[in-house]
């Protein structure tokens, strides 16, 4: 079901005005950094 989604949102056309106020709810950069805190990557896919 996910890569069904994920690949039908490659069809998904939006507006400049959809663009920009996306771009106002999250900017540029808004999710960087590490997913997980640094202190617990080592328990990640043992």
């Amino acid at each position: 079901m996910y890569l069904e989604d994920n690949v039908g949102a490659v069809n998904i056309n939006l507006l400049k005005n959809e663009l920009l106020l996306l771009d106002e709810i999250v900017p540029k950069n808004a999710a960087k950094g590490l997913r997980d805190p640094e202190n617990t990557l080592n328990t990640v896919n043992r």
